[in-house]
């Protein structure tokens, strides 16, 4: 059998490892030595349970792929699962008319799970949950993270079967959204590197053409009757969007106040982020409300403008970017 650590193939001889689980734990058990993690296991290049893990030798597979992290890359990682879900149950809970007692089972242990997760990165990140709060996509401020987190977990509880009443438990899901989607982009933009930001930055510039003709079409397949095409084209840009622009971001966040207020056109480098930052937030809020309008609007007037527009302050930032920034960030 073959190993991969890291995507790189490791010249191993199995002694005592008779099982994929006895690896496993050999594995595991030389990560803890270098304080590092398992962050994915698989099998064949595809995911597999304990079981399987416990009851296959190793015969019987060609490899077995490990990657391995740190604790900001576990953290990242469960980050990035807790957001994905946060998405998914906000979005099934806004439209849900009625409430089963199996979904608020299911939503109650969900809750639990992500209490779990923001209270250990509360305690990894040195943050005061009781008074930290977050920006909204509607421009104001969170109530503090700690309040939101404890209201979500009492308007959970307090879920009957029968019809969905959840503005109150919605309001402050969407609080704990905001604060994980921000600690994805933080957590992300500290792993970078200076090679990444800088290669993140030029693939970023780039893509901008096709970005903002992408943009435009979407509107245009709503307005058009092709609303499949529209959602399908609304994905793929915002796919393409969440991947990008936290190279911008990590390259604001390697430079001095100064260099930051340094005007391209008629903003600063920091203003043009925030507001990208801000329309999208807008956009988010116009799809989750269902403004078709609203959104149409933000494509076609505003945020296609702005990521055509987007090139001189890439470049700008690549310039300011310090030769030594991945030394700094190590």
């Amino acid at each position: 059998m073959q190993l991969f650590i890291n995507d790189e193939a490791v010249d191993v001889q199995f002694d005592s490892e008779k099982t994929l689980i006895d690896v496993y734990r050999s594995i595991e058990a030389e990560a803890a030595r270098h304080t590092r993690y398992i962050l994915e296991c698989r099998v064949e290049d595809r995911d597999v349970s304990q079981d399987f893990l416990e009851q296959t030798t190793l015969d019987a597979v060609r490899s077995m792929h490990f990657w391995i992290g740190d604790s900001q890359a576990v953290l990242l990682r469960t980050a990035r699962t807790i957001d994905r879900y946060l998405d998914q149950i906000g979005s099934a809970l806004f439209y849900s008319e009625e409430i089963r007692s199996e979904d608020i089972e299911e939503l109650q242990s969900g809750i639990s799970w992500v209490k779990e997760f923001v209270d250990s990165a509360a305690g990894m990140l040195q943050l005061e949950l009781d008074s930290f709060s977050v920006p909204m996509p509607d421009g104001t401020m969170s109530e503090p993270i700690g309040t939101a987190l404890a209201a979500l977990e009492r308007e959970a509880a307090s879920l009957m079967p029968g019809e969905a009443k959840l503005d109150e438990l919605l309001q402050s899901l969407r609080a704990i959204k905001a604060f994980t989607g921000r600690l994805v982009v933080r957590l992300h933009a500290e792993s970078l590197t200076g090679d990444d930001i800088r290669e993140g930055l030029d693939r970023f510039e780039k893509a901008l053409p096709d970005l903002a003709q992408s943009i435009v079409r979407i509107n245009e397949s709503y307005q058009s009757g092709k609303d499949e095409q529209g959602v399908a084209l609304l994905d793929s840009v915002m796919q393409d969007l969440d991947a990008l622009m936290p190279y911008l971001f990590a390259a604001l966040e390697r430079l001095s106040e100064e260099q930051r207020q340094e005007s391209v056109g008629e903003r600063s480098l920091d203003e043009t982020a925030s507001a990208l930052l801000s329309l999208l937030s807008d956009l988010s809020s116009a799809l989750e409300e269902s403004d078709m309008v609203a959104a149409g609007d933000i494509l076609e007037y505003e945020l296609a403008e702005q990521i055509e527009g987007l090139s001189p302050t890439l470049q700008q930032l690549k310039k300011f970017l310090p030769e030594d920034v991945a030394e700094k960030q190590s």
